[in-house]
């Protein structure tokens, strides 16, 4: 049982590893739709040139993995029928393969892709270099999926391992399928007791109930396993490659050609002046509102006193004079924040108006928030005899 569990673990894992390593060139279009402008052919042409490589890249690398795909594209003259790649580039590709024979340029595409988003950048198509690195990134990204799809099909399970627990499993039952019967011995020595001298055999004392339940168990993880072992291939539950082929090509040409700079027009939506407490909910079964996490609360009662509003940062070293009592202190920031707690009034609507007491609370809470760096701001000098050093530790509020 400890054989066979392992081997469906490790082919589990690498399968869903597999499938989370599927590139798909999603991000990449939103990228180039969205930084790479013009309507006119050549800037269409950069957009969809570089997301044709990008479909070419992942196509290539299927084509080593997948025995769908390379029934479905045999030679890579049949990438130019499915518009994925011109003559030119298909020669280029064979010179390349001629002088460095033996190893995949899958590569390739993605850094023609590169090399069209650096001429777009400088055309002036891309306005500045921050969104032609974002692409570039991307497109790394992109490559590193790929070229990890490669290493699981260039490095697998041993096969040394498949074949030892193969061999362990129908080893097992073969043993079992001797030993485990029952056997009553009438001539020429002593009988099984456990069967009784007048015992007869029957159907259920001959079925071995628990090796049937074991020969399930084992030979159906033994099978799992052996059809998992490569999500690439020809079966029923294997991943659907040639639907993705044509699904990221659909979607690449769409958001980068059909939906490049468009969008719904700008309406007000139907919370305009409100916020909403909860959406409407056609299939509640009951009446009863139920609030998830209801006991985590974001806001506590604190006193009336404007200068309890102000969080205590940190404990504060106070030089007080005797006379003077000592009082706790707020340390400033460096780049204190210009923002004021009071909106303008060309932003001021009637329901902040509304609100009780909203604007004194607010013109409380400036002048302490003043007093405080009013006094931060003015240094105070005494000898060591005539002062008092006290550490005040400064607690937040809760």
């Amino acid at each position: 049982m400890f054989l066979p569990t392992i081997l469906l673990s490790l082919i589990t894992l690498g399968w869903w590893n597999q499938f989370l390593c599927i590139p798909w060139p999603h991000s990449i279009s939103v990228y180039v739709s969205s930084t790479i402008h013009g309507y006119d052919e050549v800037g269409r042409a950069l957009r969809r040139t570089i997301l044709r490589y990008v479909n070419l890249s992942l196509v290539m690398v299927f084509r080593v993995l997948s025995p769908r795909v390379k029934k479905r594209f045999p030679r890579m003259d049949d990438l130019i029928l499915a518009g994925l790649i011109n003559e030119n580039e298909l020669i280029i590709l064979q010179e390349l393969e001629q002088k460095f024979p033996g190893y995949s340029k899958n590569w390739l595409p993605i850094c023609w892709a590169a090399n069209v988003a650096t001429r777009a950048r400088a055309d002036g198509r891309i306005k500045d270099d921050f969104a032609l690195k974002t692409i570039i990134e991307e497109l790394n990204k992109f490559r590193g999926r790929c070229g990890e799809l490669m290493n699981y099909a260039m490095i697998c399970i041993p096969l040394v391992y498949t074949q030892v627990v193969t061999v362990a499993v129908y080893t097992f039952f073969l043993t079992a399928l001797i030993s485990q019967q029952p056997i009553k011995i009438r001539n020429g020595g002593t009988e099984n007791l456990s069967l009784g001298e007048n015992h007869h055999l029957s159907f259920l004392d001959s079925l071995p109930f628990m090796l049937t339940l074991q020969f399930i168990f084992y030979m159906g993880w033994l099978k799992v396993a052996e059809t998992m072992i490569n999500p690439f291939g020809e079966d029923d539950d294997d991943f659907e490659v040639n639907w993705m082929i044509d699904r990221n090509l659909i979607m690449s040409y769409l958001i980068v050609d059909e939906m490049h700079n468009d969008h719904p027009e700008l309406l007000k939506d139907q919370f305009w002046n409100e916020i909403p407490k909860h959406l409407p909910d056609l299939g509640r079964t009951s009446s009863k509102e139920v609030i998830p996490g209801h006991h985590q609360k974001d806001f506590f009662d604190v006193d009336q006193n404007p200068s309890q509003f102000l969080r205590q940062r940190r404990t504060v070293l106070i030089q007080a004079d005797e006379e003077e009592e000592e009082q706790p202190q707020v340390a400033l920031t460096v780049n204190p924040s210009r923002t004021e707690l009071k909106p303008r009034s060309s932003v001021i609507d009637e329901t902040y108006r509304r609100l009780t007491d909203v604007e004194v609370t607010q013109s409380l809470l400036d002048k302490s928030m003043q007093k405080i760096r009013d006094k931060a701001a003015t240094p105070k000098h005494g000898s060591d005899s005539e002062t008092n050093s006290s550490v005040i530790d400064t607690t937040k509020l809760s």
